[in-house]
């Protein structure tokens, strides 16, 4: 009796790949082209699939995945307006470095040239013209994907996805996630901190934020006697070490920033050194700058440079490169810190005797004083962008870079709620919290129905004042009527509950000290609305503005 060879199509096989590939988890809008792949991951493999209401919210997720879970983040979208609905998400991954696998199968019809489209964005793409380019490619994607150095798109054509695999096709082994290049000597920057009266350690996030990277940082801190300070992306990476001052730039710590500005000689370790984080290069403007980048060909670029010139730039492993550079100050006697400065209160962290204004609405920084002092050290916190995101970005501590993300990297609101949905994938014993205003919120509304349908631990804090705040602020800037900015946005609460959250709504003194049991009544999705005053604005949100429109 003959026995039947039973073949498998590019889906399947690619399927398997992903699978081997330690992928547990898919997030996705299906449609026609991606069907076939992601009933075979469900069905077959048994991973977690999870559809999205809305395309931008399906890649979104894949990349809130990939930044709690130190891993890939794989997302699937269907051809044509599938894929451009979620062109905000790519962008998105693509400024945070994230590494999300984007599978869109190509129609090769109609008017979208996708690897075209993709490559405007910012994003890496694969093509896989014949069944047998998907095994020969893999270890390249993979590759690329374990450096971190960003999103990675799939460009398949459905009729290739729909071929007979070749029984011979075989993957092929794929590097090591965590395999160091061969390193640049670091001499002469650990001789330039040595000579150095006031040395300073930058820590940005492509460091890393795990153990090793920590210790490194604390151990080399400790000898030079150098604050350490961070990006915004990077916060709380030695958090509670006397050294550590918190994250520099208009957002972060008027401590840090001083010391950054008072340093001589700074050690620059994976950070993008943007004009947003340096306050356009002035916190490093009267230093000697050391920086370590693991991708030279990204992100040092003509727009840095403008702001920041490094006099040693090593395009190597920044772990590795801080390793070289201990080393060679181990034999050297430990110094006393430089920096007597203290740790001081942000412009958007006042002692507030009443979170309520004149108005009978909350202060929006009271709201999220209160919500500090309420989470865990431990915790988990998204933040969305735009004025109430910069607030939060001052005011809510990170304890651990690996439990935070600040989810505007490419200026567009709204992003933070499904890349919230995303992280409670990856940490699902941990209740995730996300901050957004009104205007952002509604921009992801769709995707409400997605963390009730998958019973989610998540936590919406929604800053209602009806309006864009930042555009208020360019609005007076330009002596234009505020109002153009004002946006009724009604009972978010109500509609809250229409989806199926525990939800509740505070806007006075009462309300916001019921905020600590609002957080935990509930196992799964919550949502609290805090109607806050339109008129507190954050004098940091007035600085960044002015620069922007001084770049322009």
């Amino acid at each position: 009796m003959a026995t039947e060879v039973v073949t498998k199509d590019v889906s399947a096989k690619l399927a398997d790949l992903l699978v081997d590939a330690g992928v547990t988890t898919g997030f996705c809008v299906q449609g026609d082209g991606n069907l076939d792949l992601m009933a075979c991951m469900a069905q077959v493999h048994g991973a977690a699939v999870v559809n999205a209401r809305h395309e931008q919210g399906a890649v979104a997720m894949a990349d809130g995945y990939a930044r709690f879970a130190d891993g890939i983040g794989f997302a699937s979208v269907t051809a044509g307006a599938g894929l451009t609905n979620a062109a905000t998400s790519i962008l998105e991954a693509v400024a945070a470095r994230s590494p999300v696998l984007l599978v869109a199968p190509d129609s090769q019809s109609g008017t979208l040239t996708q690897t075209g489209f993709l490559a405007s964005l910012g994003c890496r793409v694969q093509v896989i013209g014949a069944p047998r380019e998907l095994a020969e490619q893999w270890p390249e994607v993979l590759a690329y994907l374990h450096a971190r150095r960003g999103p990675l798109a799939l460009s398949i054509p459905s009729s290739v996805l729909r071929a007979p695999a070749s029984p011979a096709d075989r993957q092929a082994a794929a590097p090591a996630a965590g395999s160091i290049p061969a390193g640049a000597a670091p001499d002469r920057a650990a001789e330039w901190l040595s000579e150095a009266r006031r040395p300073a350690l930058l820590a940005g996030h492509g460091l890393g934020s795990g153990p090793r990277a920590r210790r490194l940082v604390a151990e080399l801190a400790e000898a030079l006697g150098a604050p350490v300070v961070t990006t915004l992306k990077a916060s709380g990476l030695l958090y509670g070490h006397p050294l550590a001052l918190g994250a520099i730039g208009e957002l972060g710590s008027p401590d840090a920033n001083a010391a950054l500005s008072a340093a001589d000689c700074v050690i620059s370790l994976g950070a993008s050194l943007s004009p947003w984080a340096t306050n356009g290069g002035e916190l490093l403007a009267g230093s000697r700058l050391v920086r370590v980048e693991n991708d030279s060909e990204v992100h040092l670029d003509s727009n840095t440079a403008r702001f920041v010139e490094a006099d040693l730039t090593i395009a190597d492993d920044a772990v590795a490169v801080l390793d070289g550079i201990l080393a060679r100050t181990r034999s050297q006697d430990a110094r006393d810190p430089w920096w007597e400065g203290g740790p001081q209160a942000g412009e958007g962290t006042p002692a507030l005797s009443s979170g309520q204004t004149a108005s009978g609405l909350l202060d929006p920084r009271a709201v999220l004083l209160a919500l500090d002092q309420a989470l865990p050290e431990q915790r988990v916190v998204v933040l969305d962008g735009g004025h109430l995101g910069t607030f939060a970005a001052q005011i809510l501590r990170s304890t651990d870079p690996r439990g935070y993300a600040y989810a505007y990297h490419c200026g567009a609101i709204g992003q933070a709620l499904p890349i919230a949905i995303g992280a409670t994938f990856a940490r699902p014993e941990d209740r995730t919290v996300v901050v957004a205003g009104d205007g952002g919120f509604a921009m992801a509304i769709a995707d409400l129905a997605t963390a009730v349908r998958y019973s989610r631990p998540l936590t919406v804090i929604v800053l209602n004042d009806e309006g864009f705040g930042q555009e208020r602020i360019n609005l007076r800037a330009r002596r234009f009527d505020q109002q153009f900015s004002d946006h009724p946005s009604g009972d978010i609460a109500a509609v809250a509950r229409a989806f199926g959250y525990t939800a509740h709504q505070i806007h006075d003194d009462a309300g916001l000290a019921g905020l600590p049991g609002l957080l935990t009544r509930s196992a799964g999705p919550v949502l609290i609305e805090a109607r806050v005053d339109p008129h507190i604005i954050n004098p940091a949100a007035v600085k960044i503005a002015e620069r922007f429109r001084a770049r322009l």
